[in-house]
């Protein structure tokens, strides 16, 4: 029988989605200018079909990438254990985190959000109530043996 985990805490999806829906758009956009210059450049005329593909296919390719980005983030979470956290295919005993550290970014104070960074194997990136996870994960770490 496979061993029920104590805790699962999944990223914010807001805090992952919004500022890579900006970083996409922006990548986009660069990919668009640079089209257009390089047809000006080669004096392509009547470029309007290639525009419209160029547009259409940048928003669908934005929109999928989002879509991808939001499955992984319900279906992948930190689970902890009674002696270990593991995060995809990454797993962390509690005895071997040497320090653990508590930060927040810019976007993390926009989105209420926090890093907390058990060194040197694991980072628990973008979580809501990180304080209270903090806390949570010291305590683990304090009451567990080394392996």
């Amino acid at each position: 029988m496979p061993e029920q985990p104590l805790y699962v805490v999944y990223q914010d999806s807001k805090r992952v989605l919004i500022p890579k829906a900006i970083q996409l758009v922006l990548l986009g956009a660069l990919f668009y200018f640079g089209l257009m210059l390089n047809l000006y450049l080669l004096r392509v005329e009547d470029a309007k079909l290639i525009n419209l593909f160029a547009v259409v296919g940048i928003i669908v390719l934005i929109i999928l990438q989002l879509l991808l980005i939001s499955r992984k983030i319900k279906t992948e979470g930190y689970v902890f254990y009674s002696n270990r956290v593991e995060f995809g295919k990454k797993s962390v005993f509690y005895g071997n985190i040497r320090n653990i550290n508590f930060k927040r970014d810019l976007f993390d104070r926009i989105f209420d959000t926090g890093t907390i960074v058990l060194h040197p194997y694991l980072n628990i990136k973008k979580v809501k109530n990180s304080n209270q996870i903090y806390f949570y994960v010291q305590k683990l770490v304090q009451t567990r043996p080394v392996y």
